[in-house]
């Protein structure tokens, strides 16, 4: 490795810029790129600071750009590049004191490489191996929080998790928390569920939905199932030793699992608040990205590819050039989006996996919430939607996601100037939130089931519009074998041949399969699966009124 940063900076000299560097020492900043687990460009930087931290100490971008005789202003656009060594620790990032500032804003940043990175290097060990040892629980947990929501749905991933948790773990056997969880003698699974609710709770999040947590943890569906079941009927290793409560609500999908107040006094002897972590007072509608299960969807081949191209677009590294780019095109920036087709099709889910996968909280707007008996009070509150949204994107480097849910309730088409003073009302809110799309400066995200009940007018500041079709047979089929995997291919294919159902009708079905499983002990036959189908799909059972021809 070293052999490596040393031959990338030998052909640095006066070259200027990094793209030819990388093109003179392909093979060089190929491999230090797989050793650091980034692109090439990034591997050639992180190397240049590597190298001059020997000679000049922590490096400026002026120091760069004297290196490679280049003008300020190009490693200035390479801030992004920069920024995302610092949040992936692979580099620090200093300011200048006010007394030592030079003359900008460009030149007041320097950039060094964490002593840990040093080490690992001269160590020849893997780079994954660095910032595993902490001095307090926070960070100590926060790496964990990193870690453990990443199996990517695979046994392979999920072992790979496990492995990587186990080696935190007894490389911090140091911190009282850690002593003491061993003092239990947990199982892997039942450390995992701990660890990820205390990381939790020291965010300020004191229970956590049974249904997101088992799948932020376990790929397996069977997993899920049991650990579903064991927390039904109180077996769970957790709740015998006292550490977690399952509490019981009138649905089974809305339970949840939390820390007991004796897990609390244990592992947080200092009070039921960590001094160290200013926890953020949360938003009424605000969902944190990092609070979002991976859930597989299986969407055609057209909403796949028009969703892999919105995440590259919303990735925050694009979505900052974007936004830039359009500023000095005269461009409007936000970024309004339309999701529509029909109900249980995958759009609101859909949206919850793009925020998920490209790290951005989102605001959800409750339609209801948003009108008034009163009048004047409507467009007011409304106005403070858009208002509260801004304050959001203002204190946050990455911008959230406004969703408004099933929208046609509020982008409808505009009445006639002439009608009741309700039409009246509803027109003022649609002008509103038409001027509020037309200057926003973020994201957007409308779903709709009626596209026909929208207004011309906003379909025209909708950037994106995807439809979402019915699933597919094979989809269906997909769906079925995921949700209820206790039957055969066979069987599958019977019920997905049978009935034309869309993704949350079966997510209907597989919920009343597991409230049958656990009032009675045993899973529900193909017959009766059956049954559910026929009460779901209530259009084929509905008879027409009137008389026939």
């Amino acid at each position: 490795m070293l052999c490596k940063i040393q031959a990338i900076y030998d052909a640095s000299d006066k070259i200027g810029s990094l793209e030819k560097l990388v093109l003179k020492a392909p093979d060089d900043a190929r491999y230090i790129a797989e050793y650091l687990k980034c692109n090439e460009i990034h591997a050639a930087l992180f190397s240049m600071i590597f190298s001059l931290n020997f000679t000049l100490g922590k490096v400026t971008l002026e120091d760069l750009s004297k290196h490679f005789n280049s003008h300020i202003l190009y490693f200035g656009d390479k801030l992004i590049d920069f920024d995302s060594l610092v949040q992936r620790k692979l580099i620090r990032r200093e300011s200048l004191k006010e007394s030592e500032n030079r003359k900008s804003f460009l030149q007041s940043m320097q950039y060094y490489i964490a002593p840990e990175l040093y080490k690992t290097i001269l160590k020849k060990e893997p780079v994954n191996l660095i910032f595993r040892h902490f001095d307090d629980l926070p960070t100590f947990l926060d790496k964990i929080m990193e870690i453990i929501p990443t199996h990517e749905n695979s046994s392979a991933g999920y072992q790979k998790m496990e492995r990587e948790v186990s080696d935190i773990v007894s490389k911090n056997e140091h911190l009282p928390f850690v002593m003491m969880t061993k003092a239990f003698s947990l199982t892997n699974e039942s450390l995992l569920i701990l660890l990820f609710l205390c990381g939790n709770f020291i965010k300020g999040t004191a229970s956590f939905e049974a249904e997101k947590l088992f799948e932020s943890i376990f790929p397996d569906n069977f997993a899920q199932h049991n650990l579903r079941l064991d927390f039904v009927v109180g077996h769970h290793p957790l709740q015998k030793k006292g550490l977690v409560t399952y509490e019981k609500n009138s649905l089974l999908s809305d339970r949840s699992v939390s820390l007991t107040e004796k897990c609390i006094d244990l592992f947080f002897p200092d009070g039921k608040k960590i001094p160290s972590r200013k926890v953020e007072k949360k938003l009424p509608g605000l969902v944190n990205f990092r609070e979002i299960s991976k859930k597989q969807l299986f969407l055609g081949e057209n909403e796949h590819k028009n969703l892999e191209f919105l995440e590259d677009v919303l990735r925050p590294d694009n979505f900052m050039n974007l936004t830039l780019r359009m500023e000095d095109k005269k461009m409007p920036k936000g970024v309004a989006i339309l999701f529509y087709g029909g109900p249980g099709t995958g759009k609101t889910e859909s949206v919850y996996q793009m925020a998920r996968r490209t790290g951005r909280d989102i605001l959800r707007v409750v339609i209801s919430d948003t009108k008034s008996k009163w009048f004047g009070e409507s467009e007011k509150m409304i106005k403070q939607v858009f208002d509260q949204y801004r304050s959001y994107v203002d204190a946050k480097e990455t911008a959230p996601i406004l969703l408004f849910n099933e929208a046609d309730g509020i982008f409808s088409n505009r009445k006639k100037s002439n009608q009741s003073s309700v039409s009246q009302t509803e027109n003022a809110i649609q002008n509103i939130i038409l001027q509020e799309v037309e200057d926003l400066q973020g994201i957007l995200v409308a779903t709709t089931n009626m596209t026909e009940n929208l207004d011309k007018a906003f379909e025209r500041r909708f950037l994106y519009k995807i439809c979402f079709e019915k699933p597919t047979p094979q989809a269906r089929f997909n769906i079925w074998m995921n949700k209820i995997p206790y039957f055969t291919e066979y069987e599958t294919k019977c019920i997905t041949d049978k009935f034309e159902l869309s993704g949350g009708q079966i997510d209907n079905i597989a919920r009343k399969c597991l409230m049958k499983e656990v009032v009675h002990g045993t899973p529900p036959t193909l017959d009766e699966v059956l049954k559910f189908c026929n009460e779901e799909n209530l259009q084929s059972s509905v008879q027409p009124i009137g008389f026939k021809k």
